[in-house]
C-alpha cells in the first residue's frame, strides 16, 4: 500500500513546502510496519 493510500483512510492535512530540509519523518521503521499491517 502507498502513503496517499493510507493518508485516505485517516484524518490529514497537506502541508507545502519549498524547502524539504524542513520536512522530517518522525516515525521509526517498526512503527510504519505497524501502520502498514493495518491497512
Amino acid at each position: 500500500p502507498s502513503v496517499r493510500a493510507m493518508l485516505e483512510q485517516v484524518p490529514h492535512q497537506a502541508v507545502a513546502s519549498l524547502n524539504s530540509q524542513v520536512l522530517f519523518n518522525t516515525n521509526t521503521p517498526e512503527q510504519w510496519q505497524q501502520a502498514q499491517q493495518q491497512f
